[in-house]
């Protein structure tokens, strides 16, 4: 069903704040443009650290726009929801230079867009957006793992809040700006990732893992080498611990997601029992 704006009406954009925490779920709940990254009950903690804006009239909120920048380089888009499917032009007009504006103040290079919704990525080219790559998800359901030689050097800890300078300098060696992750995502993940852990040798952390749980799936959000060790067996071995950390927590299905060109990832996920899914999205850019 297709709902009509009364276009007379005045459009403002603002800041959105935890007091519109109920107009931002409603809106999600009852329309139809809605592209999301975050369960519901996640919206409000994230409206003070992202640029959160709202779109309104006198009546009602008729557009939400929720990005994380992601310095040293990026902005994410977590949320983009619209209450009016007959002008989705209209409202992006409003919502992308705001947001643009306050992520080059924040020194921040380019804006992305990650997801499956086509009524959004379609429209995205127009704005200046192009596809930098696609994303495919891998997914493994329970079955016996294959054995791994262990590396002769290689100690696997937990993750402590105290290696996560060494993280941050292992994650910019061992992805471009594109992937890679905000200091207060792994702050987070240090804290509450159902299994984090970091590979060293000779004192110096080489490899890490994080995966996170909802239920009896499991999700492999990040597996990392430095690229000196690359090609070790390193990444198998963490691999390893990792899933058979969420396996020993009652995980009965892992995914993971990996870039469509990224065939040595690929290579090591299909030995270890996933099989690639039919879901493949577009990364999309814009340069600011």
């Amino acid at each position: 069903m297709t709902v009509t704006l009364n276009l007379s009406r005045q459009l403002t954009v603002r800041k959105a704040t935890r007091h519109d925490t109920r107009a931002i779920k409603h809106l999600m709940a009852h329309n139809w443009a809605v592209h999301t990254r975050l369960m519901p009950p996640e919206i409000e903690s994230r409206l003070e650290d992202c640029v959160a804006l709202l779109v309104e009239d006198e009546t009602a909120v008729r557009a939400f726009a929720l990005v994380e920048p992601q310095p040293p380089d990026a902005g994410l888009v977590l949320t983009i929801a619209l209450h009016d499917n007959s002008v989705i032009t209209r409202m992006l007009d409003m919502l992308l230079p705001v947001i643009e504006k306050e992520l080059r103040d924040r020194q921040l290079k380019f804006l992305m867009q990650i997801g499956p919704a086509r009524w959004l990525i379609d429209l995205l080219p127009q704005y200046g957006f192009f596809s930098d790559n696609k994303i495919v998800t891998f997914e493994w359901q329970l079955q016996p793992l294959p054995d791994i030689a262990p590396h002769p050097h290689l100690k696997i800890v937990s993750g402590h809040i105290a290696h996560l300078p060494e993280l941050m300098r292992l994650d910019r060696l061992a992805f471009g700006p594109t992937w890679r992750k905000p200091q207060h995502s792994f702050r987070q993940a240090l804290g509450h990732a159902a299994s984090f852990n970091v590979g060293i040798i000779d004192g110096e952390i080489v490899a890490y893992e994080w995966c996170d749980q909802y239920g009896d799936h499991g999700h492999l959000t990040r597996l990392a080498t430095h690229p000196r060790y690359q090609g070790q067996g390193i990444g198998a071995q963490m691999l390893h611990r990792a899933m058979t950390t969420l396996v020993e927590r009652g995980v009965r299905v892992i995914t993971l997601n990996t870039q469509t060109d990224n065939l040595p990832s690929q290579h090591l996920y299909r030995h270890f029992g996933f099989t690639e899914t039919a879901q493949v999205v577009d990364v999309m850019v814009k340069w600011l």
